[in-house]
Order: C-alpha cells, then structure tokens, then sequence
C-alpha cells in the first residue's frame, strides 16, 4: 500500500536526545496514546512469523545451540505475554529510522509490522534502540 503524509523535516533521535527526561515523557505519551487507539485487525503475529522464519532455516540451523535457545525463550516468552488484556494496536517495530520528529510531535513511518500485540513487543523495541547502550542519562 501507499500512504501519502504532510512532509516532517525530520529530527533524527539520538540516545542523547532520549536522555532528554521531557521528551523521553513525550515520547511515552506518544507510544501511550497508540496503544489507547483503536484495535487492530490481526493479533499475535510476532510469534508466528518466528515461527515462519523458523520453519525455513535449514536443519543445521535449527541445530545450533544459539538458535535452539533463542526458540526456548520465544515458548517462556509465549508463556508471559499470552494476557489478552495486554494486546494493544502496536507498530511492532519502533526504532529512530522509523521515527520521525519535527521538534514538537512525533509521527511514526512503516508500518508493515503493525498489528494487534501485546503493548510490551513497542516497549522492549524503545528500551532496545534508546536505552541499551552506554550512554547514561543524566
């Protein structure tokens, strides 16, 4: 599909503008209020296109000792976050390249992966690209 928005003279986000305690809350409320938004269609797909992607590798692959423990953890993970109360519209891949900010709002691009998910997938992708570095945060 095509959509077609107002032009963003985009900001890139750096860890260091994350560390920004007013718009790290900005951002918050940003993610807050998407996942407040109307449901989705489809629900669930993080898990299965896992195990899509899983089914197509190779038996070697399938073998391998980081492969079989990355498939260990997605069944705990299935386990933790199977509560239907926690399934929120969610853009399901939250990073700076598909976050544009003009200096006062935020606008989120590509959303080939959205789908009805439990809010925590968007929350460990904005841990993952702002805060899981060495930078700190004042």
């Amino acid at each position: 599909g095509l959509a077609i928005i107002a032009f963003i003279d985009m900001v890139q986000l750096s860890q260091n503008d994350i560390c920004q305690p007013l718009l790290s809350k900005r951002l918050g409320n940003f993610i807050r209020k998407l996942h407040d938004g109307s449901k989705f269609q489809e629900e669930g797909l993080v898990f299965k296109r896992l195990d899509m992607l899983y089914g197509r590798l190779p038996l070697n692959t399938k073998e391998n000792k980081l492969v079989e423990l990355a498939i260990q953890t997605k069944s705990r993970l299935l386990e933790s976050l199977s509560d239907l109360s926690d399934l929120k519209p969610s853009h399901a891949d939250i990073n700076p390249y598909n976050l544009l900010f003009d200096g006062k709002s935020f606008t989120l691009v590509d959303w080939a992966t959205a789908a009805q998910e439990s809010l925590y997938f968007d929350l460990a992708a904005c841990a993952r690209f702002f805060y899981y570095n060495d930078v700190e945060c004042n």
